[in-house]
């Protein structure tokens, strides 16, 4: 902390700012009438508002230090308030510690005549010796009441400055507040001060005394630093000492900021000490403990503990093993340095109630570097069905820059022929069986005599693909789903090791769409860090360390994209299948760039471009590659789902954007019934679509909206193909939208959602899903409005408005759902070209550029993006239909909120991920989504919040100020 000695403000004067005075002061009675007549000519008696003074003066041991200052002169209606700086002429560097301000209220009874009405006294230093600074109400000491403040020995010059112990507690919290001693929460704030506004009115009010404010200016260093002055003189010795000494501004540095404190940490010791554990394991919390344990428990993953917390978990950790959620908050309050701490907690962690798929991501977390703990995520991942485990992909490959990478290494090259042998059990422990410590000490020493004799890395074994079904998948273990685990502080000569890497590659080898996607998104890491590591050549040391970092998590990722290879290269058919679409996948993917790369060289307009598109694309000799026909049918890399024959290239197009994206259509195969059934069945949960299909939650991606037939000789596909634009944060924006449409619909809640899919296969490049719709916009420009357009494509005469009544239903529920979507994940930059409508009433969001709260307008957005015009589609905000809207609204809030952990978590493992909205300030990305939950409130009081957002978003003023603007710039550009 920075102070500044009084002795060396030598150039500053003391001042103070005479405020308002309030209250009225009792009449007085007869005999103070009698005693003193010209009271009954006093202003403070009068109705009006008399023309009085204030004298202020300095005075140090009842001497005065300085003449006195008086206010100007000032006529009053209806409040003394004299609003007026007093400067008094003495440095503060020539003040004594004991100076007092005398504040005297004066008011004329006759010619050159005044009279002391009352006075008020403030010491210039407060009780630690440093000068006062802001607001304060003082009380006002008529002389009847001074006389006897004085005959009962009250010390008024150190007694509390208001005379009432409430006020002067409000004055604390006050200066604490702008003293920055407070935490500061901009909306809670303004709630407050009001309310202690109000509080001291009424307090005054219901007061018989008189106050009136003075207020102390900031200590201000060059006009912009705030720092406290220090009462502090020079004694004889300093001077001896140092006679040249003409510093302004000290810094007085903390030897021990930073380091342990050695109270807490002795009382941590003994609190967990062997002799504590013993009668801890019959302790059972009484009433209100045991409210305290369950408000912990309910913690944001986000929420640090405090000490006395952490004792608590501890103490009561016997207690709490039954409760599955209490496991993370345990393994946060150890001290990972203490052996006996960390064996007690492993033996624990065997026998604790086993936690949620979910909530072991945050096991994943760097937090959390334990081997064993990390084993102990990862086991309980393994009991995750491939479709959940889909939705958390791009996370855990995120995670693996936080592995143990050595650890991983020894793994990697120590399971040999005994893993081959023992790779079915190993998973049937993983998932859940019990071991006694016995038998994993025996495990593990048959395992370290096994690594003796081969230290080659030999592919793990795994039954054929076949016959590993969803439905086995999905039932649970005759046991409890518990990892078995020893004590030995961590060894891993005592413990069975599952790391994250073997684990992916375990399961992704097994499955099209894990494989496909963990592919891509290792390439994408690989292609990010290898950049990183060539752009900081730099010396310097934060340089330096962040190149060792990115030179790391590079090689994890190249190891572990090494050995998914060599897994897929066993002698298994279904996995040699699977690397072949990967590499036929990856030439189709760079013959495209290459595509993009000569077309957008070519020196003529847009029209032009399209027509070299088309070329190359029906010419294989131009770029060696033919993309009318596939044989066989490959897999396409957004939707491994989907197979492609060719690219039909009449149909290509390039958009008028200025990277000039361009749209292809794929010609797909025909599918049997048998075969529809099973991907849907196999993707049910995952993005709750299929692209065959019309009853899906997405529009129809075909060029006929019929099922395929025999008829029909092929379906169309259509694909963005995006190059020179990184589609990491739109890919990770859609994820989540995917993971909140599953979690709504677990909840029996459909709300229409359009989670399309996007893939980066590049930083710079990557495919997205193209969905048949209009922008409202262009429905604004073409159909006047909303419902025109539903009018011209869903009629139903008989129906209110017009339109079928299941387009309306669709409509209501999409606009619910992404108006609390997108300001939970704070998407910006909402106009109505970047909102889409489909002919079946679905609305959705493009173009997630801007999230968590960024926005390229200077003017702050209205929290949703809700226009009038999507308003009025509803009847307006009197029709049930939008009554409709705000209930599904109020839900969907309500049950994100309860799922709030799983989004945090997963957002806490994309902090690393070079996501550009997230790298900007990874430190506060999680906190801003935990504050769009505001799980400080009441579900009833969440309700109120998300209804008061909705209502300033229809009513927004600027909102319809900004499109306006938008659209004036989208016609210049065009």
């Amino acid at each position: 902390m920075s102070i500044v000695y009084s002795i060396n403000v030598k150039d500053e004067c003391l001042k103070i700012k005479i405020g308002c005075l309030e209250g009225k002061r009792p009449l007085p009675n007869l005999s103070e009438l009698i005693k003193n007549p010209h009271l009954v000519q006093t202003g403070l008696d009068d109705n009006i508002y008399a023309d009085l003074l204030i004298e202020c003066c300095l005075e140090s041991d009842t001497s005065p230090l300085c003449p006195p200052m008086q206010t100007t002169y000032k006529y009053f209606t209806n409040q003394w308030n004299w609003n007026e700086w007093i400067e008094f002429p003495i440095a503060i560097c020539d003040l004594p510690r004991d100076t007092i301000i005398v504040i005297k209220i004066l008011d004329s009874v006759g010619p050159s005549r005044t009279v002391i009405l009352g006075k008020a006294f403030v010491s210039v230093f407060g009780h630690q010796g440093i000068v006062r600074t802001g607001l304060y109400d003082l009380r006002v000491w008529f002389e009847n009441e001074l006389q006897q403040a004085l005959e009962l020995g009250e010390n008024i010059l150190t007694a509390s400055l208001s005379g009432q112990d409430e006020l002067d507690r409000l004055y604390e919290l006050k200066s604490n507040y702008h003293n920055g001693q407070t935490v500061k929460i901009d909306w809670l704030d303004k709630l407050t001060f009001l309310e202690m506004e109000k509080m001291t009115q009424r307090m005054k009010a219901d007061s018989k005394n008189m106050f009136i404010s003075v207020e102390f200016p900031k200590a201000l260093i060059e006009n912009t630093i705030d720092v406290p002055i220090l009462y502090n003189e020079i004694t004889l010795d300093d001077q001896r000492v140092s006679q040249s000494s003409k510093t302004d501004l000290v810094m007085i540095n903390d030897p021990e900021l930073g380091l342990e404190n050695i109270i807490e940490g002795k009382h941590h010791r003994l609190s967990r000490s062997a002799r504590s554990c013993i009668s801890d394991k019959d302790l059972k919390p009484n009433a209100i403990v045991r409210d305290q344990l369950n408000l912990i428990v309910s913690y944001p993953p986000t929420k640090a503990l405090t000490s006395e917390e952490q004792d608590l978990i501890w103490k009561f950790r016997y207690y709490l093993m039954s409760q599955k959620k209490a496991l993370t908050k345990f393994l946060k309050c150890l001290n990972w340095q203490a052996q006996a701490e960390v064996k007690i907690a492993l033996e624990l962690l065997a026998s604790w109630q086993p936690m949620d798929t979910q909530d072991a991501l945050e096991l994943l977390t760097p937090q959390f570097q334990h081997p064993q703990v990390r084993s102990y995520a990862v086991a309980r991942l393994s009991q995750a069905t491939d479709e959940d485990l889909l939705l958390y992909l791009l996370q855990l490959v995120q995670a693996l820059k936080y592995e143990n990478y050595d650890l991983s290494v020894k793994l990697d090259q120590g399971q040999t022929q005994g893993l081959q042998q023992q790779n079915l059990q190993l998973h049937q422990q993983l998932s859940g069986l019990v071991l006694s410590p016995k038998d994993l000490q025996k495990n593990a020493k048959k395992q370290e005599e096994t690594d003796k004799d081969d230290m080659k890395y030999v592919e793990v074994e795994k039954p054929p693909a076949k016959a590993v079904s969803s439905k086995q998948q999905q039932q649970p273990p005759p046991q409890q789903q518990q990892l078995a685990t020893s004590g030995g502080g961590g060894s891993s000569n005592n413990m069975t090791q599952w790391d994250l890497s073997t684990f992916l590659i375990d399961r992704c080898v097994q499955d099209d769409f894990l494989a496909n996607y963990f592919y891509w998104y290792l390439v994408v890491e690989i292609e990010n860090f290898s950049q990183n590591i060539g752009e900081l050549n730099s010396t310097n040391a934060t340089s330096i360390a962040s190149n060792q970092k990115n030179m790391q998590a590079h090689k994890i990722y190249t190891d572990v994209m090494d050995r998914f290879i060599r897994t897929l290269s066993s002698d298994q058919e279904a996995f040699k299948k699977r690397r072949d679409f990967l590499s036929r996948q990856r030439l189709f993917v760079d013959k495209l760039v290459s595509l993009m790369k000569m077309v957008s060289k070519e020196n003529k307009n847009r029209l032009g471009k399209i027509e070299k598109l088309k070329e190359s694309l029906a010419d294989p000799e131009i770029l060696k590659f033919d993309f009318t026909h596939m044989d066989p049918p490959l897999s396409l890399p957004l939707d491994p789902i989907i197979k492609i024959q060719g690219i039909l290239p009449q149909k290509a197009t390039l958009f008028k954007s200025q990277l000039m994206p361009c749209r292809l259509t794929l010609r797909t195969t025909i599918y049997e019934k048998s075969i529809r059934d099973q991907a849907g069945k196999a993707r049910n949960g995952i993005l709750s679509t299929s692209p065959l299909t019309e009853t899906n939650s997405f529009p129809p991606q075909m060029s006929t909206e019929s099922s395929p037939t025999s008829e029909s000789p092929f379906l169309e596909y259509n694909i963005i193909f995006k190059h020179g634009d990184d589609l990491r944060q739109d890919q990770l924006i859609l994820q989540t939208i995917t993971l909140m449409d599953k979690l709504l619909r677990r909840e029996n809640l459909d709300l229409k959602l359009t989670p399309y899919r996007v893939l980066a296969t590049s930083t710079r490049h990557g495919f997205v899903q193209y969905i048949e719709s209009m922008s409202l916009a262009e429905v604004r420009a073409n159909e006047g409005s909303i419902q025109n357009f539903f009018r011209r494509y869903a009629p139903s005469p008989d129906s209110p408005y017009g339109i079928a009544p299941d387009v309306m239903d669709t409509y209501v529920r999409s606009c619910a759902g992404y108006c609390v979507i997108t300001y939970l994940l704070g998407v910006g930059d909402r106009h109505l070209d970047n909102l889409l409508l489909t002919k079946t009433g679905k609305l959705f969001h493009i173009d997630f550029g801007y999230i968590l709260g960024r926005d390229p307008k200077p003017m702050p957005p209205p929290p949703m993006k809700l226009t009038r015009e999507m308003v009025e589609a509803m009847g307006g905000t009197s029709s049930d239909l939008y009554r409709e809207f705000l209930n599904l609204s109020h839900t969907a809030f309500l049950h994100l909120r309860r799922h709030s952990n799983l989004i945090l978590n997963l957002f806490s493992l994309m902090v690393d991920a070079n996501v550009p909205d997230i790298a900007l300030e990874p430190d506060k990305t999680v906190k801003k989504v935990q504050d769009k939950f505001r799980l400080d409130l009441s579900d009833e009081e969440a309700v109120h919040y998300i209804q008061n957002l909705i209502e300033i978003s229809v009513s927004d003023v600027m909102a319809v100020l900004v499109e306006q603007i938008h659209k004036i710039a989208q016609y210049w550009r065009k």
